[in-house]
């Protein structure tokens, strides 16, 4: 069985943002040609701004994806969010710690919403006892606070962390996590990233994950996003061509990002050069 991943679309209405929608409608499409109809959200589905999820639940429940279930715990930008916020019959929001059964070989997923002012070792202590009992992955949303914690300028301090503690003593197959947007992976701990850039901070092509349950397998998926960031900076050194020097710097810069020629009229750029 294979399950999707992804977090931190902070949806907005679409007519502001279309490009957020157009993210999360690609990945929908990409379960469907691989026959996958899990979709869980690791948090932040929304924006704090958005207070009417008609647009979300107008994509959700169109026909083509009426065979998709959305498992969603909130994030810290969404945390007000419940189940009645979304009536759907094929949204399922967890507004507490919840174990969910989801695959037919034992394993189950544990379902962690943010929380102020709690830990994950907090949530992962309450339901130790039953865990402990079989294979079980983590969703969450918070700081992996040892290994792949990246600062965020937008959001200082810690929020809900996870330990390397907690994962030794708890023993989770595997946690995939939302909040950090970069995407990121450990051995065991998962960032998805968020599969549209929110502006130019976050640049590069952007993805979602797929999971298998049955081989313990995680898959990386190209999300097919409307615009593309990249924010490059380049030092200027005193040399004899200065003009062939940055063109060929930008040349093999353009050349990393690994963008097909068809994908170039999305790219957004912001340039520094210093020297």
């Amino acid at each position: 069985m294979k399950i999707a991943i992804t977090a931190d679309l902070h949806l907005t209405s679409k007519a502001d943002h279309p490009e957020r929608y157009n993210a999360l409608s690609n990945i929908l499409d990409q379960m469907l040609e691989a026959h996958v109809y899990n979709l869980m959200i690791a948090g932040d589905l929304f924006d704090t701004s958005l207070k009417n999820f008609s647009d979300f639940e107008e994509l959700c429940t169109q026909k083509k994806y009426k065979d998709i279930r959305f498992s969603i715990i909130p994030g810290n930008h969404d945390a007000g969010l419940s189940p009645s916020s979304i009536v759907a019959e094929n949204v399922r929001i967890f507004e507490h710690p919840t174990i969910l059964e989801v695959s037919p070989e034992g394993l189950c997923f544990f379902m962690v919403p943010y929380a102020e002012e709690m830990t994950m070792g907090d949530c992962l202590e309450a339901e130790a006892e039953t865990l402990k009992e079989r294979p079980w992955i983590m969703v969450g949303h918070g700081d992996w606070s040892e290994g792949l914690r990246q600062p965020n300028p937008y959001e200082p301090g810690v929020y809900m962390p996870l330990t390397n503690a907690d994962i030794q003593r708890y023993q989770p197959r595997r946690v995939f996590l939302g909040h950090i947007h970069a995407p990121m992976d450990g051995d065991r701990v998962h960032y998805a990233g968020s599969p549209c850039g929110l502006d130019i901070t976050e640049y590069g092509k952007r993805r979602f994950l797929l999971y298998d349950t049955e081989q313990d397998k995680v898959e990386e998926r190209s999300a097919n996003t409307d615009v593309i960031y990249f924010d490059e900076d380049f030092v200027m050194l005193p040399v004899e061509d200065e003009k062939a020097y940055i063109t060929d710097l930008i040349r093999e810069r353009i050349r990393s990002w690994g963008i097909a020629e068809e994908e170039r009229s999305k790219v957004r750029v912001r340039v520094t050069v210093r020297g």
